[in-house]
């Protein structure tokens, strides 16, 4: 899919990319109720879990691995290895994110 936002692009990227694990539960608190470092520093290889709120009946958490960052295309790839709809309705689940200024 495709949006359009007001913010600008470095901006976004920074708090997409660095930052959101302090920022999704700040921005969506109705859906995330946490975001856990579980390894690593946010670059890749990081693994992070994302713990939702009730809100979200269909599970409680997902565990997402960061396979590629690149700052200077603003391209973020990213994996869910747990939780979810893993097992049940996917077999793999990869992500990727490209802002265009």
């Amino acid at each position: 899919t495709e949006d359009v936002c007001q913010v600008e692009a470095k901006r976004l990227w920074n708090a997409m990319s660095k930052d959101s694990h302090n920022l999704l539960p700040k921005v969506l608190p109705e859906i995330f109720a946490s975001v856990t470092l579980l390894q690593g520093d946010g670059g890749v290889g990081t693994i992070k879990q994302l713990n939702f709120t009730p809100a979200n009946k269909d599970f409680s958490f997902i565990k997402e691995r960061v396979d590629e960052i690149d700052e200077e295309k603003m391209v973020y790839k990213y994996t869910t290895i747990e939780g979810g709809s893993l097992g049940e309705k996917l077999s793999a689940a990869s992500f990727e994110v490209k802002l265009v200024p």
